[in-house]
């Protein structure tokens, strides 16, 4: 038994480590080296038989104990490897071009290039780009295709993104597309999706039951008499504010700047209103949605219409040391004149081979500015031609359409020159009323579908009002930081928290949650789907389960809500750290998919859980160490309290995670037609799967059951979560480098 167990945990240590080396392997020397040499190289494939085999062994044997959940679980996993080791052995990949107008193909490319073959024949009928209403941002791509048969029976069907064809057991699956011509990838694997799609099944009920069965681990955690005394606390204080004041550069009056900023613009791939993108554009240039007390919608108007001033703004943030010494700059903040000298565009000068990530956003930020200048960048001005089913958006500088009325070019080529000629002249009311009539002019020349409604309009405008994040996440920090000391002295010496504490805590975190979830359905609405689709998203989700799951566990668990706090704070920050709230755009055609919302919440809670079993078990670590130290009292020991609690939480997280892992693979599968890829994000989420599930053995390994050793793995445990989340995106990339 203790062979069969260094057997089936020993391996599965060496493959997490594989795994790990893996990734970074990929990411030096290119996905096929690392999957030729590592993911999918014999000796790696008999570690996985290995493994599987002696848990098949160690799950019959200990049966009885585990219970009809546990065992379901273990068995559905050990399916799923033969499922994926079914695809590896049997599956025929590959892809086919199909033009329009050609003749039936049954031969497909495979990845290696040779050509593989289908016992029918398939033709393209059309195809067709769905758009999203009022826009030219594609929405979906679709092909209409013919299958013929041998006999000579035809059938039609048809592709889309996350639609896909099946046909004899071969799947086809809407890959890229041109004017004429569309490109598919196709599946066949008539046994291990089988295989594979079984153990999910059999995962799904094994979880419901495990939750259930009295003997699991869960179940006497929940129980155990110790356990609602238990705290969760930890302390990390985070956030600066920066203070400027200088003198304002000329601009519009307020008034006037916010009925420009009410203004239609076509801007990312919709409709949205001006304030939207000026609200962009202050914060792509300066890092702040305001600059000197001026609104977003002056500084726009700022650089429109008194540009000779504002190009000596030094509001042009450049946080790179080796770019703010070719411009010459004494601090991190740049003019638009600094970009420029005798020898002309400084930027320029870098070589090609040396235009880094740092130079190109850089470079973009100083092309911005001249593209505002001029006007380009402000699509105000609509046509509708065919009918008014299209809608195509202008600014005043573009050229425009002959057929195009005469009126409406005169309107459009002369109302903005009279707009800088008023503010000019001080004629405030005059500037102010022909930008009225400007959004009068948008809604009768746009097209009824092509404008967003009146209450999603003014839904985008409150959205601007309220998403300022980062004075929430201080105030969210400093307030964790303050409860956690009074909740860790008050665990030290075995004392209830001051009443005012808990309802001070509880408040905060109830008002915190609902600013949380009120932007995040405004950006749902505002968007037309489920907000999930990028790292500021889910990072405020997960802000958002911390919130209410202090709320909610305040009487079984008081000391929670500190962390309730710290992490919503933590949440707030990293969200800001690439892009500060980042603009509402269409969603991309392989991302519109419920299964991704299912995906994406249900990961997010179980990183919500990890990151308070992390902080959970940094407390226990810090209480221990000023025990040793005299600091704290020894007659008792929350140390104990503390893991259990870790112990209660470790089960719901890990098998969130394992659903959301499987859950995202079922999407793939959908999507793209491989529900396994070895991308990094995939690869360290298994790699963090299985470091968690270690502990879950206890029994097996019983230097877990230290409560000790448990809190401080789970402290270090949870830099693969990091890793998983914020580590693939910075370091590593890969298709879910958008997360």
């Amino acid at each position: 038994m203790k062979s069969l167990k260094i057997m089936s945990f020993g391996t599965l240590a060496v493959i997490t480590l594989i795994l790990m080396a893996a990734s970074i392997a990929e990411h030096l020397w290119g996905t096929e080296v690392a999957r030729n040499c590592l993911y999918t190289a014999p000796w790696v494939l008999v570690l996985w038989g290995v493994c599987a085999i002696a848990s098949a062994v160690l799950v019959w044997r200990g049966r009885r104990r585990m219970g009809y959940g546990g065992v379901l679980i273990h068995l559905a996993l050990i399916g799923m490897l033969c499922g994926a080791l079914t695809t590896h052995l049997t599956a025929v990949t590959g892809q086919v071009e199909l033009t329009s107008g050609d003749e039936s193909l049954n031969t497909f490319t495979e990845p290696d290039g040779n050509i593989g073959h289908f016992p029918f024949g398939i033709k393209l009928l059309s195809n067709s780009t769905v758009y999203y209403p009022g826009t030219q941002t594609p929405m979906d791509y679709v092909s209409l295709v013919e299958i013929t048969d041998e006999e000579g029976a035809s059938t039609e069907g048809r592709i889309s993104m996350n639609q896909i064809l099946v046909h004899d057991g071969w799947r086809f699956y809407q890959k890229a597309m041109g004017s004429d011509f569309s490109v598919l990838t196709v599946n066949h694997d008539p046994w291990g999706i089988g295989i594979t799609y079984t153990g999910y099944t059999l995962l799904l009920i094994g979880i419901i039951l495990f939750f259930f069965q009295k003997q699991s681990g869960f179940r006497q955690a929940l129980t155990h008499k110790a356990w609602q005394k238990a705290a969760l606390t930890t302390a990390i204080l985070l956030g600066t504010a920066q203070f400027a004041a200088a003198s304002e550069p000329e601009t519009l009056q307020r008034g006037v700047a916010k009925t420009f900023g009410q203004l239609y613009v076509y801007h990312n791939g919709r409709v949205q209103p001006m304030q939207t993108l000026a609200r962009n554009f202050c914060v792509k240039l300066y890092g702040k949605p305001s600059y000197k007390g001026l609104t977003a919608e002056q500084v726009l108007t700022g650089w429109l219409f008194y540009y000779d001033e504002w190009k000596n703004e030094p509001m042009i943030r450049v946080k790179d040391e080796g770019m703010q010494q070719l411009l010459g700059l004494q601090g991190e903040y740049a003019r638009l004149t600094d970009f420029y000298d005798t020898n002309g565009y400084k930027l320029d000068a870098v070589q090609s081979e040396e235009r880094n990530r740092t130079w190109q956003e850089t470079n973009e930020k100083c092309k911005l500015a001249g593209l505002m200048f001029t006007g380009r960048g402000l699509l105000i001005f609509p046509y509708s031609d065919d009918g008014g089913e299209t809608t195509q958006w202008y600014s005043w500088v573009d050229d425009l359409p002959m057929q195009m009325p005469v009126d409406d070019k005169r309107f459009i080529l002369g109302c903005m020159d009279y707009v800088a000629q008023c503010l000019q002249n001080g004629r405030n009311i005059e500037a102010n009323n022909t930008l009225t009539k400007i959004k009068e002019y948008q809604e009768e020349k746009a097209a009824a579908h092509a404008l967003p409604t009146p209450l999603r309009f003014e839904a985008e405008l409150l959205y601007n009002k309220i998403a300022h994040t980062r004075p929430v996440a201080i105030v969210c920090l400093i307030m964790g930081f303050c409860f956690y000391f009074l909740s860790l002295r008050s665990l030290i010496a075995d004392r209830r928290l001051p009443r005012w504490c808990v309802i001070g805590q509880s408040l905060t975190l109830a008002l915190v949650g609902c600013w949380l979830l009120t932007l995040l359905s405004l950006r749902g609405y505002i968007g037309g789907y489920a907000p999930f689709t990028n790292g500021f998203e889910t990072m405020l989700l997960m802000g958002l389960f911390a919130a209410f799951g202090g709320v909610a566990f305040q009487q079984k668990m008081p000391l929670v809500q500190p962390f309730g706090l710290i992490l919503c704070g933590l949440t707030i920050l990293v969200a800001m750290m690439g892009d500060s709230n980042p603009a509402v755009t269409p969603l991309m055609p392989v991302l519109s998919s419920p299964l991704l919302s299912i995906h994406v919440v249900v990961i997010m809670i179980s990183y919500a859980l990890l990151a308070i079993m992390a902080l959970n078990g940094g407390t226990a670590c810090l209480i221990a160490l000023l025990r040793k130290r005299g600091m704290a009292a020894p007659a008792k020991n929350p140390e104990f309290m503390l893991s259990l609690v870790n112990r209660l939480l470790l089960y719901p997280a890990l098998l969130l995670l394992a659903l959301g892992i499987f859950i995202g693979a079922v999407w793939a599968n959908q999507s793209w037609g491989a529900y396994w890829s070895w991308d990094p994000k995939e690869t360290w989420a298994l790699i963090t799967l299985f470091i968690y599930s270690f502990p879950l053995h206890n029994k097996s390994m019983t230097a877990f059951s230290r409560p000790s050793l448990f809190n401080l793995y789970c402290f270090i445990a949870f830099a693969s979560v990091l890793m998983t989340y914020l580590g693939v995106n910075y370091l590593l990339g890969g298709m879910h480098s958008y997360a």
